[in-house]
């Protein structure tokens, strides 16, 4: 296929690209709780009925009334953004013309750290409404895999459930106060790879910085999500996870990618004093990010066309990155005009290739 000349940033045309895309991360809502209770298991209903909505901490103050979702994305019914599957199909698979898709929800059980039999009902509620109501409505949407990470068994027992899904193409992992390396894991990504599915990574307000929650949401969204991507990344490469289970891939989303060069700096310059600490890896770590991850774009920093291949460079791939919207929120990315201008050959695999090889689709 070839690539038509690159789409300058400051470009105001149309809203297609000479490429295919295939935007990684796109955040399906609940329209309410209550829409899980034909899928959940009556024992739970209670639970829903009697006014239990799912977790969800921030005490900071909003950026504006939509709150952290594009004004135009919330439905006139006054559900959530992201909840009204035809707005979302009109704003940005048909604008976009997209290939493909992947949801990724904010819908994350864990978050809450009591009642785990609860947590794992709930995955498998949603994992059975997302089914039901979104990936059976449109050829080009593909969803991830729900599960309680507070019952690592109970999620393994879930991956294996809905796994030969068709349209169910990764297991979606949220944020953490402690790593995914850590041994009480292993029954998750043990099930991911049996089953030939990645494993995205995505944090939500659960990731606070290495200072807890700071006095104000800009150093929050400055930093809590980046450390908590660096984090999960190191806590994975140097557990040795990727030696137990040498197919496994890692999908880090809304983690930033601009800072890749710099970890993978101190993670192999380490190895090299510390490597008798780790004696289960057998290569140096930024081998082992190259092989078994991948980053999502958003959020992109506004960069000139060399700065950004400077990164580029610097990360010495062209491989691990794949678009992402973040869809519906306020600072979503437009495929067209997101990036500066770079080559051809480099935009087609970041809009399209990377994740059509990494997903199989």
């Amino acid at each position: 296929m070839s690539v038509a000349q690159a789409v300058d940033r400051g470009d105001a045309g149309s809203a297609r690209t000479s490429t295919q895309i295939i935007d990684t991360d796109i955040h399906e809502m609940l329209p309410s709780a209550s829409a899980l209770l034909p899928h959940l298991d009556p024992a739970w209903h209670r639970n829903i009925t009697a006014g239990w909505s799912a977790p969800y901490f921030f005490s900071y103050a909003y950026p504006h009334e939509a709150g952290f979702a594009r004004a135009d994305s919330r439905p006139a019914d006054g559900t959530p953004a992201g909840s009204d599957f035809e707005l979302l199909r009109e704003q940005l698979l048909e604008r976009y013309d997209m290939t493909a898709a992947i949801l990724t929800s904010l819908f994350y059980p864990g978050d809450s750290s009591v009642q785990y039999e609860f947590g794992s009902a709930l995955a498998r509620a949603y994992n059975d409404w997302l089914a039901e109501n979104w990936l059976d409505k449109d050829e080009r949407l593909r969803g991830s895999i729900c599960v309680n990470v507070n019952d690592p068994a109970g999620a393994a027992a879930e991956i294996d459930r809905v796994a030969g899904h068709p349209k169910l193409v990764q297991v979606m992992l949220g944020p953490r106060r402690d790593g995914y390396g850590e041994p009480r894991y292993l029954p998750i990504f043990e099930a991911a790879a049996r089953n030939g599915l990645p494993v995205a990574i995505h944090p939500s307000s659960n990731a606070p910085t290495a200072f807890g929650y700071p006095q104000y949401l800009i150093e929050w969204r400055a930093m809590a999500t980046v450390q908590h991507g660096m984090s999960q990344v190191s806590s994975i490469v140097f557990s040795g996870l990727l030696e137990r289970f040498p197919t496994l891939r890692i999908s880090m989303l809304e983690s930033g990618w601009t800072w890749i060069p710099f970890a993978l700096g101190r993670y192999d310059d380490n190895y090299r004093i510390l490597r008798s600490e780790v004696p289960w890896l057998k290569r140096m770590p930024s081998e082992y990010v190259y092989e078994h991850f991948r980053f999502s774009t958003q959020p992109l920093e506004e960069m000139t066309s060399e700065r950004f291949m400077s990164f580029i460079d610097l990360i010495g791939s062209e491989d691990l990155l794949m678009f992402s919207s973040d869809y519906p929120h306020m600072d979503a990315d437009d495929p067209v005009r997101a990036f500066p201008k770079i080559p051809d050959g480099l935009r087609h695999k970041i809009l399209y290739e990377n994740a059509r090889n990494w997903y199989g689709l």
